[in-house]
């Protein structure tokens, strides 16, 4: 699971409403993802709230997080979890309890 690449990938990965809103709210720091991309630590995932029993899909949101740590440990046959940085996070909920303050 260690293969050294010289520059990170950027993945785009559909990803629905019950997962995006904790990621968004900072409360879920991990995927757990199929491994078909071949996904290493340093890549980003370029995750876009899409909900299948809606129409248009695609919400208009996205998030961008960076792998920092990967583990196969436990998982289903090449599905991975994926532990994500949560700086970006934790700056955007403490931007969201600013800006409610000061409403």
């Amino acid at each position: 699971m260690s293969d050294a690449r010289a520059v990170a990938t950027v993945h785009t990965l559909k990803t629905w409403p019950e997962y995006f809103q904790p990621l968004l709210d900072g409360v879920k720091h991990f995927e757990v993802r199929q491994n078909d991309r071949g996904f290493q630590v340093g890549d980003t995932l370029r995750l876009q709230e899409y909900d299948p029993l809606h129409q248009r899909g695609y919400s208009g949101r996205e998030l961008l997080r960076t792998v920092t740590y990967m583990t196969d440990f436990g998982q289903r046959d090449r599905f991975v979890v994926l532990g994500l940085d949560i700086t970006a996070a934790l700056e955007a909920r403490e931007r969201a309890v600013w800006e409610e303050a000061e409403k």
